[in-house]
């Protein structure tokens, strides 16, 4: 924990990071599942950029104070996006990590929005509410519902639902509370009602407050969240005014988050009760008026709130005796309760004088005063005793406050001398109504305000959202060198009001997400890179943060950007300490506390990835390789310096547990300041290159031993360059060139992805260690482990896309709802109408069956009837009218006679009489007629009516009919709507359950993403076991021109797939060709006499130093076998023939120092073999083929380095495979001077196998003895 402490730049590693981003996280996976390229990255930082787009400027609608101090207090915030259809997100802001003095918050003080995945789309924005309760969060609504106005109807629903923080997974909605005909009576609400709860659905739910229940326990009480409608009305003097009715249920004790109603409807009211560590109170005075008001406890030098207890320890000043009060004196002020007018308050002392041996101060006294006045005083007795003063009824003052004072006196034992010795403090207590956290937005900058105090300074405003998130997007399209640059880093934007412009705010609200973007993101890509050995990328992406090459012209053409170093975040001076206090055992958030660490770390990253690039090129073992490498250790030798060997002053000094007990930093602090250098003694005298710092705390600061390394393993391997030594310090004999290598190698490194076959002049000396049969099993196995990744790959991929087509068909389906719900509806409505207008025509056929049914039983009216008597009666006065007149007419043929005259006689009247009784023949027929007509037309009208009323019910029953068949299609429709209803609310669970169900979409993306990230991983391991077993096959065979793993296999557009078939198959191509070419070699043994190699001064000299180098040079084997090629040893033993006492072991070492193999044989190979300072090397001819290879001898008797030489070994035996032409080194150990000196010769016991070149002809085998004979007359000549 000290080292971590301390040296956190040693233990940073971008893949550990704790704090990731969502949005990192996903573009961590995004790189995993493929090639790193800088178009890869591009397309993964836009789309960390297009998420980070989404939440920059999101409308922040509600919060949560979770406290009472605004300083210290965590924040919680709910936001939504600035379209339709809404996606809602919350955080925390955490105001304890801040600087405490400038107020410049961490940026890990914020945390990162998160989505909250609930069914909120239909809930008014307004209404949204977070709580923070028992550390959860909660998400709370009010939802309203019309449904039809039933006696036990729910019109108001309040549901409520919280997440784990850790976790980060919601239950389901829970309806907390739901309106009815009975609310809870014992809420203090605004305009608070018993009336049913339905009423107000009329009304649309507009606000949400916070209210007090102070029903059940004063002491504790509850607040609760109430949503209310506002309503309007009419006074006594018909003016209209608005008052509000609300409904409420408990959340929480402490809920910050007040209504938006208009400014002018508040007042600050001070009546009402005060109850508990933060009070919401709202009281109803006047109808057109709300006041509110809400109380904290006034915080000053001592603060508190009743119930509560403040300590405050302060050592006690005197200028008579500096030991007095050594041990501290607390304070205790205890608010007991109180009112809106009074407190009830108890001071108490605790003293403990335990240092004190001198009793001089004897006398004192306690007191609590006001305004100079004494309220209650104790005198003082030096011991462990607690004294109480009480003051129970202090009236406030106008402001509801009041400033106390306590003070402990002491004064010299008798009352001799005027010195005194005294601890006071002041204090103010009382309740204070605290202005309101503002929420502001202004030309779409939205920033939160804080109230002033008067005793501390508010935090200054802060800032809730970023307005460039497109124009880094726009960037970022151009390339990640633009992203990256130092001028995208200091892009500004619209300040807050009554600021001024600045640069992107890497510690306000998104700092996270820009610490993410311009260090964190390359700093992940080139730690990636450094881990697939790919080390010129690493440095590349390295150089976005710290470039040592920079010239000083890009100093001068940024402005304000240090040389050197080009990531804002890690150069711009930290906000605070806070976070490393709170997080000691993470480094990062060490580093982010102090970022000269992370600036440490990638010092200490870019020296690291040039010795490995160094690394890299050391182990080429060429001589270009060579001179490569020195010049990147060149490199890191300036970036590192001197290695530091000074040993600096150390002032620590032992010390015991009770003076670490009583330890102080300030007087430490100070202590060290007033040392002088005389009085610092010196580190021990030992020589050590570490660097030990001058402590300054209770225990010696560790060494970083990590940063010592660097110089140690620089110092190595220039060590080993400059003395021709391998990478692991091994000697090796390097030539003046290298080898050449052919443009199809080349060609084919280039492409190549494994780190085992990437530069070029590697792959023939990246020999393994095993035999060709056992890689291939085992790489055989590994190319069916990666066929299962990519089958498994390929099925989350299949599984990913039928879990989309089922969420995209459901939502589909949903969206397609309205519509058919709507066709739905209105043919229900059609035939509703239908059923409507069959009804409409059988009431009009009912009443015309009935109009003509009642007709037909009346048949004839009353009226009719007169009517009928009436032409009767009128018929029988007609007739005797004309029977009147027929008798006029036969009397006037009767003569007058009056008196005696005769005359006067009519002789038409006979005429007439005849005719007018022809008339009434006439008439009387017609009126028997005519009485016969109307008595015919009423029975035809009768006959007529029956046919109406009865065709009428006929009607009626085809419309019954057809009634009953649009009713049944009615409720055939309806229950096909109802039907609809329940398979969308069906259709809303299924996809709930889709959405929610383990096996979802973001299930199979994660699992992707894994497997994709092992799949890649499992793809270069296996590619790379694949390429040894090739390494294996072309050493076996000595065919090292054939290849069967084919470079660039992986295909990141289609993620990889089916690589693993063609590795198995390459590797079923390399089996088949090592049966066909594997054939059985001569098998030679030899017995070399080592001194008959040696000249006799050589001789001597070897046994004087106990070290022997002999050659077995190619002059030697082609004398034995003109015409052998492909000389391979097999096994080597020694036999030593010297005097050994029983029981004695030879201690020798030998080691191979190089070796020529070659594969075919020509006169030009042979020549080169004779004379390779004069004949240039063939391509068939290889050098050092396995060099510096090494066993120990511990017997005299042909001991081979091994227990047991077992042909059937897995591994190569030792120098099993090298060039049988050979320079060799053989060294004994100390003290076996005896053993040398009757060391008469040493033997060599060689096996080694052959192929015959020939083909049978004598002729290639004379011309080699020919070049034989040549080079002994040659050598002869030369001696």
């Amino acid at each position: 924990d000290r080292l971590l402490r301390t040296y956190p730049e040693s233990y940073l590693e971008p893949l550990l990071r704790l704090n990731k981003t969502e949005f990192f996280f996903q573009l961590e996976s995004a790189l995993n599942q493929g090639k790193i390229t800088e178009d890869s990255v591009q397309q993964a930082v836009l789309g960390y950029l297009n998420n980070f787009e989404d939440v920059s400027n999101l409308k922040v609608i509600a919060g949560y104070e979770d406290g009472v101090n605004i300083k210290r207090d965590k924040f919680f915030f709910v936001g939504r996006t600035r379209t339709q259809p809404y996606q809602y997100y919350w955080r925390s802001l955490n105001l304890s990590i801040r600087h405490p003095d400038t107020d410049a918050l961490s940026p890990n003080a914020w945390s990162e929005w998160k989505p909250i995945d609930l069914p909120l789309g239909s809930v008014d924005p307004n209404l949204i509410r977070p709580i923070f309760l028992n550390n959860r969060l909660y998400i709370a609504w009010t939802e309203v519902e019309e449904q039809s106005e039933t006696k036990d109807t729910t019109a108001l629903s309040l549901h409520n639902q919280n997440v784990e923080p850790s976790a980060g997974d919601w239950v389901p909605p829970t309806p907390f509370l739901t309106g009815s005909k009975s609310l809870m009576p014992n809420m203090m609400a605004a305009g608070y009602t018993h009336h049913s709860a339905r009423r107000h659905l009329q009304y649309r739910m507009a606000q949400m407050v916070a209210v007090m229940d102070i029903q059940q326990d004063p002491h504790n009480p509850f607040l609760a969240l109430v949503p209310f409608v506002r309503l309007q009305g009419t006074d006594k003097k018909g003016k209209d005014y608005d008052y509000d009715e609300a409904f409420g249920y408990v959340c929480d004790t402490l809920l910050v988050e007040i209504t938006d109603l208009p400014d002018d409807q508040y007042a600050d009211g001070r009546k009402g009760k005060y109850v508990g560590n933060l009070v919401w109170y709202y009281s109803r005075e006047h109808k057109d008026a709300l006041r509110q008001s809400y109380r904290l406890p006034y915080y000053g030098a001592l603060s508190g709130n009743p119930g509560r207890t403040l300590s405050y320890c302060r050592r006690i000043q005197t200028g008579m005796n500096p030991d007095f009060g050594k041990d501290s004196i607390k304070l205790i002020v205890n608010f007991v309760h109180g009112t809106d007018d009074t407190l009830e308050i108890v001071a108490q002392s605790d003293f403990k004088f335990g240092a004190i041996e001198d009793h001089q101060y004897y006398n004192g006294s306690f007191r609590l005063m006001h305004d100079n006045t004494v309220l209650d005083e104790q005198p003082l007795v030096l011991s462990e005793k607690v004294l109480d003063l009480t003051y129970p009824s202090i009236k406030l003052g106008s402001d509801n406050r009041i400033t106390l004072k306590a003070e402990l006196l002491f004064k010299p034992k008798g009352g001799v001398g005027n010195e005194s010795a005294s601890c006071t403090q002041e204090f103010r207590i009382g309740m204070h109504i605290r202005e309101l956290i503002k929420l502001n937005e202004q030309d779409q900058v939205q920033f939160l305000s804080f109230p002033a105090d008067e005793t501390d300074n508010a935090p200054q405003n802060i800032r809730l959202n970023t307005l460039f998130a497109k124009k880094l997007i726009a960037i970022a399209s151009q390339g990640i060198p633009q992203v990256l640059s130092w001028n995208t880093q200091l892009i500004t934007e619209q300040p807050i009001p009554g600021s001024f412009p600045t640069p992107i705010d890497l510690n306000g609200a998104n700092g996270i997400y820009f610490w993410e973007l311009f260090f964190h993101m390359p700093f992940l890509v080139a730690w990636r890179l450094n881990i697939e050995q790919r080390l010129k990328e690493a440095t590349e992406w390295l150089h976005y943060i710290f470039n040592p090459l920079e010239d000083e012209l890009v100093q001068a053409s940024n402005q304000g950007k240090p040389r050197y170093w080009n990531s804002r975040p890690i150069i711009d001076p930290p906000p605070t300490v806070y976070r490393m206090l709170i997080e000691p055992t993470d480094p990062d958030a060490i580093a982010a506390s102090e970022p000269i660490h992370y600036r440490k770390a990638i010092f200490r990253f870019y020296v690291k990835n040039l010795l490995d690039q160094g690394d890299m090129e050391y182990r080429k073992l060429t001589s270009s390789a060579r001179t490569v490498a020195k010049q990147i250790y060149d490199s890191v030798n300036m970036l590192l310096g001197t290695s530091p060997d000074i040993l600096l002053a150390a002032n620590w000094q032992p010390r015991t547990l009770q003076d670490v007990a009583l330890y102080e930093n300030s007087e430490a602090r100070a202590q060290e300041l007033m040392l002088t250098v005389s009085n610092v003694p010196l580190l021990p005298v030992t020589y050590d290159t570490s660097v030990s710092a001058a402590p300054s705390d209770l225990f010696v600061k560790p060494v970083d031993t990590e940063y010592l390394k660097l110089w140690q393993m620089l110092d190595q391997r220039l060590y080993n360059l400059r003395h021709n030594l391998t990478l692991d310090g091994k000697e090796f004999p390097a030539g003046l060139y290298d080898e050449p290598i052919s443009p199809q190698d080349l060609l084919r490194q280039r492409y190549q992805r494994v780190v085992a076959n990437r530069m070029a002049g590697m792959k023939r000396r990246a020999i393994p260690n095993y035999r060709f049969t056992p890689i291939m099993s085992r790489a055989k196995e590994a190319a069916e482990t990666l066929i299962q990744y990519g089958s498994t790959l390929l099925s989350l991929l299949e599984k990913k896309d039928n879990t989309d087509f089922e969420h995209f068909r459901m939502q589909q389906q949903l969206g397609l709802y309205s519509f058919t719900r709507n066709l739905q509806q209105q043919a229900i409505d059609m035939q509703q109408a239908s059923l409507d207008a069959l009804t409409i025509s059988r009431r009009a056929a009912q009443e015309r069956q009935q109009h003509y049914k009642s007709l037909y039983d009346e048949n004839i009216s009353i009226t009719e009837q007169e009517v009928i008597a009436l032409q009767s009666r009128a018929a029988e006065g007609v007739i005797a009218a004309q029977s009147a007149a027929t008798a006029a007419a036969v009397a006037d043929m009767v003569p007058n006679i009056f008196g005696l005259a005769v005359g006067g006689m009519v002789f038409g009247g006979m005429l007439r009489a005849i005719g007018e009784g022809i008339r009434i023949d006439v008439e009387s027929k017609n009126a028997k007629a005519t009485s016969l007509s109307v008595s015919e037309n009423y029975r035809r009208r009768q006959q007529e009516w029956e046919l109406q009323y009865k065709q009428a019910d006929i009607n009626i029953e085809e419309i019954d009919a057809q009634i009953g068949i649009q009713q049944r299609q009615l409720n055939i429709s309806t229950t096909q709507l109802a039907q609809l209803e329940a398979q969308h609310e069906q259709d809303q669970v299924l996809l709930e359950y889709y959405s929610n169900r383990f096996t979802n979409d973001a299930l199979y993306m994660w699992m992707i993403s894994q497997i994709s990230g092992l799949y890649l991983q499992a793809y270069d391991a296996v590619n790379s076991l694949c390429l040894l077993a090739e390494a294996s096959w072309q050493y076996e065979t000595g065919q090292y021109d054939m290849n069967f793993v084919q470079s660039g296999l992986w295909n990141d557009l289609y993620q990889g797939l089916l690589v693993g078939e063609h590795l198995k198959l390459a590797l079923q191509r390399m089996d088949q060709a090592y049966l066909q070419h594997n054939t059985r070699r001569l098998e030679i043994i030899k017995t070399i006499s080592v001194k008959s190699l040696l000249t006799s001064s050589q001789w001597e000299i070897g046994k004087s130093t106990g070290s022997f180098t002999f050659l077995l040079s190619a002059e030697m084997f082609l004398r034995d076998y003109p015409t052998h090629a492909d000389r391979r040893i097999k096994t080597v033993a020694l036999s030593l023939p010297a005097l050994l006492g029983p029981y004695e072991d030879v201690r020798a070492s030998l080691v191979q120092l190089s070796n020529t193999l070659y594969s075919t044989a020509d006169l030009k190979t042979i020549d080169y073999l004779l004379n390779p300072l004069e004949y240039t090397k063939p391509e068939n001819v290889l050098l050092n083929v396995q060099a510096n290879q090494g066993v120990v001898i511990s017997t005299a008797m042909e001991d081979s380095g091994m227990f047991r030489l077992n042909f059937d070994d897995e591994l190569f035996l030792p120098f099993e495979g090298t060039g049988a032409i050979s320079q060799w080194k053989l060294e004994f150990g100390s003290d076996q001077d005896q053993l040398l000196e009757s060391l008469s010769d040493i033997i060599l016991h060689l096996r080694y196998t052959a192929r015959d070149v020939s083909g049978g002809s004598n002729e290639f085998s004379q011309q080699v003895r020919s070049r034989l004979n040549k080079h002994q007359l040659k050598q002869d000549n030369s001696n």
